[in-house]
C-alpha cells in the first residue's frame, strides 16, 4: 500500500504538495531518473525562446557567462536563429523566422511513376486509398514501410522538407506534380491543439492531410507532424549555436515555450511532449530523458508586449496601470486580450483581466491564399504559359509570378482580397471593447488604447482600417481610444521568440504559482462510508480479505519474479477531489497518465526484510507479502520530483528504482516561476 505524504523532510525551494485522484490506467513510457543537482557550470548559459507560430516559426537566443547576473542582460543581446535551408533572401536580407510547413513527398520511385494528374499506378495505390479510410489498416504488405521514428540520422529524409524547403518545391518544377505534392503538404499544424470552435475547419483540412500521410506510413500519430517541424527545427538551431555563438553539449540551456493564452494545459502538456521529443532526437537533450527539464512557458502575447514596451520608440505611450487591448494579428490567428500594466521596465508585467478573450482565423496567409485564388481565375485560359513541367499552379507558387504581378490592379479587386481578414479583425477589436467596456470595475480602468502587434499587424492597410473603426466606435460612445503600431526591433515575427527570453531573464513577479491541473497517484483502499467518493462505489474482498473499492490497483505475487510496485502518476485538468474511483463520473474522461513510478522491493524478500502473510483459520484472504511505503511528491520549480520510501517516514530509504520527475510547467499560468 502506498499512502501519500505531505511535506518530506528534505530541503525545498518549493513547499511539497500531493493532490491524489482517482483515474483509469493509460499506457504510457515512464518519466525519466531525476537530474542531479547541478554543479557550477564553467561553460556560457543559453537561454533559448520557441515561439511555434501557426504559419511562421522563430528561436530567439541568449547566452551568459558563468556566474552572470541575469536580470543585468540588455535586450540588444538577445539574438535570432538564421540562416534556415533555402532561405529566399528577399531584398538580400536574411530571414529570422522560417515557415511552419512541412511536407511529406512520396519516395522517389513513386514520384517518376506519375501521371500528369498526379495519379501514380503503383501496386499499392489500392492500399493507400483504404487507408484514407481506415487508420487501423497498418499491416498491409503492400504498403510502403513505415518510416522508424527513431532514426539516428541526423539529416533531414530526403523525402521529408520543411520550412522554406517547401515553398521551393511547390514554386519550381520537378518529376512531382504539383497536386501530388501538396497532398502530403501541412500548414498551420499548431491549430492541431487549439480546440476553439473558429479553427475547426482549418483542423478538419490538417487532418485530411494526416490521413493522407499515415496512408504513406510516414506517421502514426497526428502529433508526429508537429515533431517532424520541431526536429529539424533543433537540429537548424543546434548547428547555428554550435557552428556561431560557442555552444557545445556541455552548455546548461533553458527552454522557453510560447504558449496562446486561450490554450488549455492539456495542450500546453501535448506541445511539452512534442518538443521534448523533437529535442531527444535533435541531441539537445540526453535521448533517455522524457521531459523538458524546468521549462518556462510564456503567453506569446505577453512576450510580444513585454518585448515592445521595453525596446519599442513607442514605450512610453503605456504607462504603469494603464488597460489596454491587444490585438496580437498573425498570419492565421487573430487574438484579442485585454491586459493591464504592472511593474515598470525592465519588470513589466501584463495582467490579464476577467475579459474573455477571443480568436479569429483571419490572418495574413489567408490574403495570400485569396490572392492566389485570383490570379489562377485569371490566369485559367492562358494555357500557353504551361511550358513543360510547369503548371498553371507552379507558375502561380513561384516567387516570379507573385513577386512580379502587375501592381495596377482594381481596387474593388484589392478589397475582395483584403475584405475578409480586415473586417474579421475589426469586429474581434470591437467586440473585445465592448466586453471591456461591460467588465469595467475597480481594478480595470477605462480602455483607451488598441495595441496591434504581429507579423499581420505591420500591414498599412490594417492599420488603416482600424483606425477607420475606432473612429466610428469613438463616435458611438464618447470614448478616445487610439490605435498604437509600434515599431520592432528586427521585424515583428520575432517579438514574441525575443520577448519569451526576456521575461525567461526576469522572472521575478509573474503570476502566483497556482495550479491549474491536479497530480495524483491510485491508491488501494479500504471501504469507508465517510468518503463521500465511496458510497456508491463497487467494492471486493481483496488479497487481505477486506472489503475494498473496486477498480484500484491491487498487486500480485508470484515466485521467482522480481517484486516491483508500479504506480501510475495521473493528470486531470478538472478532478480535485479524493477517493473517488476511477470510472466515477467525475474523473472518467478528465484524466490522463503523467508517468509511472516503480519500485523495485526484490531485496525486501532475498533479505527476508519482510515475512508472508498468512491469514488466519477460517479467514477470508490467502498468503501473501504486504509492503507498506510512502510515495513522496515534491514541486521544485517547474519540475514534480517524486520517489518511493521503505519503511514508512524514513527519508533515506527509497527504493531503488523509484525516482523520478516530470515537467509540470503546463500545469502552472504561463509566465509563472
Amino acid at each position: 500500500m502506498a499512502p501519500l505524504r505531505a511535506p518530506p523532510r528534505y530541503p525545498s525551494r518549493h513547499s511539497t504538495r500531493s493532490i491524489p485522484l482517482a483515474s483509469e490506467d493509460v499506457d504510457m513510457t515512464d518519466v525519466d531518473s531525476p537530474p542531479t543537482e547541478p554543479l557550477p557550470s564553467p561553460e556560457r548559459k543559453f537561454y533559448i525562446a520557441v515561439d511555434y507560430g501557426t504559419t511562421y516559426s522563430a528561436v530567439s537566443f541568449v547566452s551568459l557567462e558563468p556566474g552572470e547576473n541575469a536580470e543585468a542582460v540588455k535586450p540588444e543581446r538577445i539574438q535570432t536563429i538564421v540562416n534556415y535551408p533555402k532561405d529566399p533572401r528577399v531584398y538580400g536580407q536574411t530571414a529570422k523566422e522560417v515557415p511552419t510547413e512541412l511536407a511529406y513527398l512520396p519516395p522517389a520511385k513513386q514520384r517518376n511513376d506519375l501521371d500528369e494528374s498526379g495519379e501514380r499506378s503503383q501496386p499499392w495505390q489500392g492500399s493507400v486509398a483504404q487507408n484514407l479510410t481506415s487508420e487501423d489498416d497498418e499491416d498491409s504488405d503492400d504498403a510502403p514501410p513505415y518510416e522508424d521514428d527513431d532514426s539516428e540520422d541526423h539529416a533531414p529524409s530526403e523525402n521529408l522538407q520543411w520550412g522554406y524547403m517547401v515553398q521551393d518545391s511547390l514554386g519550381r518544377p520537378n518529376e512531382t506534380s504539383l497536386a501530388e505534392l501538396k497532398k502530403g503538404c501541412f500548414r498551420r499544424t499548431k491549430l492541431l491543439l487549439d480546440d476553439s470552435a473558429h479553427t475547426q475547419p482549418a483542423r478538419d483540412e490538417i487532418l485530411r492531410a494526416v490521413r493522407h500521410v499515415k496512408g504513406m506510413r510516414r506517421i502514426k500519430k497526428n502529433e508526429e507532424v508537429i515533431i517532424h517541424f520541431l526536429t529539424n527545427l533543433f537540429r537548424h538551431v543546434k548547428h547555428e549555436l554550435e557552428t556561431n555563438h560557442g555552444y557545445t553539449n556541455q552548455c546548461p540551456v533553458e527552454f522557453i515555450l510560447c504558449v496562446p493564452p486561450i490554450w488549455s494545459s492539456k495542450a500546453s502538456r501535448t506541445m511539452h511532449d512534442a518538443m521534448a521529443t523533437a529535442l531527444r532526437k535533435s541531441r539537445f537533450i540526453s535521448r533517455a530523458s522524457r521531459g523538458v527539464d524546468n521549462l518556462f512557458i510564456v503567453s506569446e502575447p505577453e512576450a510580444a508586449a513585454t518585448f515592445i514596451l521595453t525596446t519599442s520608440e513607442d514605450n512610453h505611450k503605456i504607462r504603469t496601470n494603464d488597460s489596454f487591448v491587444l490585438i496580437d494579428a498573425g498570419g492565421g490567428t487573430v487574438d484579442a486580450i485585454t491586459y493591464s500594466v504592472q511593474g515598470r521596465t525592465p519588470d513589466i508585467r501584463l495582467k490579464k483581466e476577467e475579459v474573455m478573450a477571443d480568436g479569429r482565423l483571419c490572418g495574413s496567409s489567408f490574403i495570400n491564399e485569396r490572392f492566389k485564388e485570383h490570379v489562377k481565375a485569371r490566369l485559367e485560359d492562358e494555357g500557353y504559359l504551361e511550358t513543360g513541367n510547369e503548371s498553371i499552379d507552379q507558375i502561380i507558387e513561384s516567387e516570379a509570378v507573385m513577386g512580379n504581378f502587375e501592381h495596377k490592379k482594381n481596387s474593388n479587386d484589392f478589397w475582395k482580397i483584403f475584405k475578409p481578414s480586415l473586417q474579421g479583425v475589426a469586429s474581434l477589436m470591437e467586440s473585445q471593447l465592448d466586453l471591456a467596456r461591460a467588465a469595467k470595475n475597480g481594478s480595470l480602468g477605462v480602455v483607451e488604447k488598441v495595441v496591434l502587434i504581429g507579423g499581420f499587424g505591420q500591414s498599412q492597410a490594417l492599420r488603416d482600417h482600424l483606425q477607420r473603426k475606432l473612429k466610428e466606435i469613438n463616435g458611438n460612445h464618447n470614448s478616445h481610444v487610439e490605435l498604437i503600431a509600434p515599431s520592432v526591433q528586427n521585424g515583428p515575427g520575432v517579438a514574441v521568440a525575443s520577448g519569451a527570453v526576456l521575461r525567461a531573464l526576469h522572472k521575478r513577479r509573474g503570476p502566483e504559482r497556482i495550479l491549474r491541473s491536479s497530480y495524483g497517484i491510485l491508491l488501494r483502499e479500504i471501504h469507508d462510508e465517510g468518503f463521500p467518493g465511496h458510497r456508491e462505489a463497487a467494492t471486493h474482498l481483496d488479497i487481505d480479505g477486506e472489503n475494498c473499492v473496486n477498480n484500484s490497483l491491487i498487486i500480485s505475487l508470484k515466485r521467482g519474479e522480481s517484486f516491483v510496485c508500479t504506480q501510475t502518476l495521473y493528470v486531470s485538468d478538472v478532478s480535485t477531489e479524493s477517493h473517488y474511483p476511477k470510472n466515477h463520473p467525475k474523473n472518467r474522461g478528465n484524466h490522463e497518465t503523467a508517468g509511472k513510478i516503480k519500485a523495485d522491493m526484490s531485496f525486501l524478500k532475498r533479505q527476508n526484510l519482510i515475512q508472508p502473510t498468512v491469514p488466519d483459520e477460517g479467514q477470508a484472504g490467502r498468503p501473501h507479502y504486504k509492503v507498506e511505503f510512502e510515495i513522496v511528491l515534491e514541486v521544485i520549480d517547474r519540475n514534480l520530483y517524486y520517489k518511493a520510501v521503505w519503511p514508512v517516514g524514513n527519508d533515506e530509504g527509497v527504493l531503488p528504482g523509484s525516482e523520478g520527475w516530470t515537467n509540470i510547467a503546463a500545469a502552472f499560468p504561463p509566465g509563472a516561476n
